[in-house]
């Protein structure tokens, strides 16, 4: 039995990726008239309007775009949530090319799970696609890992949404994101919430969608930067303790191994990831690693600490009342 699917889409300049994922949807296996694309753009500049303009004659679904000022993600997110005109959604983010049986699958497992606390994730992958770089195919490696679930960096589950679907009614009622300033950990803190109101989660592997996004170094240290700074924002509503241990936040009260794991934890980091080591050491390295593939085998530590200092970076910087904007401006 096929259903009526909504596919939402929220975008900030990525025009040309998004072109590939319209394409995409095209090709699906499921039929196009029962398919609908909602594209929420988050106050894009570079030329997205024109572009699913010029597309819009060759598409066999039907597309909505909606437009707004930059308000951020989770903003965006809820604007095209709201706008889906079918129970069933997609979320599937403007940077994952979806493999041709993806609406299909994901539309196969809420047959089999109609109950409206159900939402499945699908199985993300890193696109062998992107530039044949040393410190990109790492980040490759570390990102499939975490989508793998041998990182256990999300705690509540595959909640990607990235690739994810779910009722409307059951997200419009229990959930919808929080509406944070730029990409501030408002997924994650939207999973443990509806994790907390009944939420089952779902995985379906044959619902895959391929994950285009090059990284560069001052990319990654750009997120770090921002995640860091938030966390204190996330740590109050997702109440965990290894919320409260990656921030250095514990206490002896919040359980005696788990301090004391912290305690040495947070010395080591601050042993290995700190304003001589990182610029003296480790970016020399990620750099020579491009040139002498035998460092590269010590790449994805280079690029854990990289990460940690410039999360740290972000921390400390809400910690002193800065603005984001000036942490960003010493990178």
């Amino acid at each position: 039995m096929f259903l009526p699917v909504s596919i939402e889409i929220s975008s900030f300049n990525r025009k040309e990726t998004l072109r590939a994922v319209l394409s995409k949807l095209a090709e699906q296996s499921y039929p196009a008239d029962l398919m609908e694309v909602v594209i929420s753009d988050d106050g894009s500049e570079d030329g997205l309007t024109q572009m699913v303009s010029s597309l819009l004659p060759e598409l066999p679904y039907r597309l909505t775009l909606l437009q707004d000022s930059h308000a951020g993600p989770g903003a965006t997110h809820n604007r095209g949530i709201a706008a889906a005109s079918h129970e069933l959604v997609i979320m599937l983010a403007a940077d994952v090319l979806p493999a041709p049986d993806f609406v299909a699958e994901h539309v196969r497992s809420h047959r089999e799970h109609p109950a409206e606390n159900v939402m499945v994730s699908g199985l993300l992958v890193q696109s062998p696609d992107m530039p044949d770089s040393a410190f990109q195919r790492n980040w490759n490696r570390m990102m499939n890992r975490m989508f793998e679930g041998e990182k256990k960096y999300l705690r509540h589950g595959f909640f990607f949404v990235s690739n994810l679907s779910f009722k409307k009614s059951f997200m419009m009622s229990h959930g919808m994101f929080r509406e944070w300033p730029p990409a501030s950990l408002e997924d994650l803190e939207l999973g443990y919430r509806l994790k907390s109101q009944g939420m089952r989660l779902e995985r379906n592997r044959r619902a895959v969608g391929y994950h285009y996004h090059p990284v560069t170094m001052e990319a990654v240290a750009h997120r770090a930067v921002t995640e860091g700074y938030y966390w204190r924002q996330f740590e109050r509503h997702v109440p965990e303790v290894w919320v409260k241990a990656k921030s250095g936040h514990l206490t002896p009260g919040d359980g005696g191994w788990p301090y004391l794991e912290m305690v040495w934890v947070m010395a080591v980091r601050n042993l290995l990831a700190n304003a001589c080591t990182i610029p003296l050491l480790v970016v020399p390295l990620i750099k020579a690693a491009e040139r002498w593939p035998f460092l590269a085998v010590g790449m994805r530590l280079y690029t854990l600490l990289f990460s940690i200092y410039h999360y740290d970076l972000g921390r400390r910087a809400w910690e002193r009342g800065e603005e984001l904007g000036i942490a960003h401006s010493k990178l």
